[in-house]
């Protein structure tokens, strides 16, 4: 399965499993306007900033949906692309990371997001698995 952008779901092997790919597919097809709970988290090694991935859109798999926290003080919900994540590279050339220690617990995007903006980032007991 290919989009427009030209993402296939095998662009997504490195840090989605295939369970992971079907909830985002299925979250993704009611839209991206339902409050959910983030399926994937993935990291940036050095800062800990964070990308909760909720869902991907089935008809442009190159957009993404989830809460973005880069530790600056103003985390967001909103679209991600997926061709910008995968080029991600930090200040040693290290690409982004899954979290395989992430659970929701349960929490929706908004309610990770409110607290995010309270503290001014995501909780840290949400597995700062770099200390």
């Amino acid at each position: 399965m290919s989009s427009d952008a030209g993402v296939n779901l095998s662009d997504f092997a490195d840090l989605f499993t295939d369970e992971d790919k079907a909830r985002l597919l299925e979250n993704g097809r009611d839209g991206f306007t339902k409050d959910r709970v983030p399926v994937v988290r993935l990291l940036e090694p050095l800062t800990n900033a964070s990308w909760f991935i909720s869902a991907i859109n089935p008809s442009n798999m190159s957009q993404l949906w989830g809460l973005v926290d880069l530790r600056n003080g103003a985390p967001e919900v909103g679209p991600i692309d997926w061709a910008q994540l995968s080029l991600f590279r930090n200040a040693e050339n290290e690409p982004l990371v899954r979290d395989d220690l992430f659970q929701a617990e349960g929490r929706t995007l908004s309610q990770l997001l409110a607290e995010a903006k309270e503290r001014g980032e995501i909780d840290p007991r949400w597995g700062d698995i770099f200390d």
